[in-house]
């Protein structure tokens, strides 16, 4: 059997996220937010030489909402994102699942049961 390598460094930019991170003025690395695509992802994965690719959404992740409602609206959106992609494409991508703020520990285990059962 031959060996596949995995990607496992595909950082993912969600419509929604990415309309987020701009109402709250962007990232705090003060760096503009990448315009990613899953085609780019794909040519990643070429330029590799890797079989699969693990989505996950870039820093600073979905607790730059806060830990309020609109946090966990933006976590379901972003993780329903992530799986339809990993459904469409199965034999390419996976994905890390994204949680709420910590301190949201009840939007937090909601997020890992959803997550658990999709």
């Amino acid at each position: 059997m031959q060996q596949q390598n995995l990607f496992s460094g595909s950082q993912t930019v969600p419509p929604s996220y990415a309309t987020a991170l701009q109402k709250a003025g962007g990232g705090p690395s003060g760096f503009a937010t990448p315009n990613w695509t899953v085609q780019g992802t794909f040519e990643s994965l070429k330029t590799t030489g890797s079989a699969r690719a693990i989505l996950s959404i870039s820093a600073p992740g979905t607790p730059i909402l806060g830990t309020g409602e609109s946090a966990r609206e933006l976590c379901r959106k972003t993780n329903i994102y992530l799986a339809s992609l990993a459904d469409k494409y199965p034999h390419k991508l996976d994905f890390f699942g994204t949680l709420p703020d910590w301190r949201d520990v009840n939007g937090t285990l909601d997020e890992i049961k959803f997550l658990y059962s999709t």
